[in-house]
């Protein structure tokens, strides 16, 4: 453990939402173990894992991955709708999941496993929502909320911070979305190192 690389693919906000305090406890014990972080969607990211080209993958579930790639379960998360104060109106009413076709929505792009997580709960409900801006954080989302450009798409978790400051308002919305979670990834041929195995068990907590 003198020496080595960890190369960990993640998306901006699960890298500053949930890796960074992993990441804080595992180089207080391996201070000269090197982290590289590659972001990018899931699937992409997916695809780095099997070339071997990195050794861990955090992602939001569900995914679909084939028999190489083993995933772990991490921790619950809820995604919800937002409104910033432009929309504060609405935040006591009880909203149908059809009402929200008659407000801009703002989404994650496609090809992330929120998104595609967001457009299977639309399917499971007959509705047919278009959001009108697709952006690639939940940074973008909560900016574009608070200043009154429509509804976001966007997970409770992720926002704590926004919600505490009342920079943003969860709206009730039904049906209620799924709750769903997020996980690690590592592949199962190209088998983790030894400083990726502590990590590992740093993340969960063995």
């Amino acid at each position: 453990m003198e020496t080595g690389t960890i190369r960990i693919g993640a998306g901006t906000t699960l890298t500053r939402q949930v890796l960074l305090p992993y990441l804080e406890l595992f180089h207080k014990k391996y201070p000269k173990i090197k982290i590289e972080i590659s972001t990018s969607v899931s699937s992409e990211l997916i695809n780095k894992l099997q070339r071997g080209e990195l050794d861990l993958v955090l992602l939001n579930l569900p995914y679909k991955a084939n028999n190489e790639i083993e995933i772990k379960e991490l921790k619950d998360l809820h995604d919800v709708f937002i409104v910033g104060a432009s929309y504060k109106h609405l935040i006591n009413k009880k909203l149908l999941l059809k009402d929200l076709k008659n407000y801009p929505l703002i989404s994650l792009a496609r090809g992330s496993t929120t998104r595609n997580y967001f457009e299977e709960y639309l399917r499971e409900n007959n509705a047919i929502l278009e959001p009108e801006m697709n952006l690639t954080s939940f940074t973008l989302i909560i900016d574009f909320v608070k200043i009154g450009l429509g509804i976001g798409y966007s997970t409770k978790e992720f926002i704590e911070e926004s919600l505490a400051k009342k920079d943003v308002y969860i709206l009730d919305v039904s049906p209620k979305i799924p709750s769903r979670k997020v996980g690690i990834a590592y592949s199962k041929k190209n088998l983790p190192s030894f400083c990726t195995r502590k990590l590992i068990d740093i993340i969960l907590k063995k």
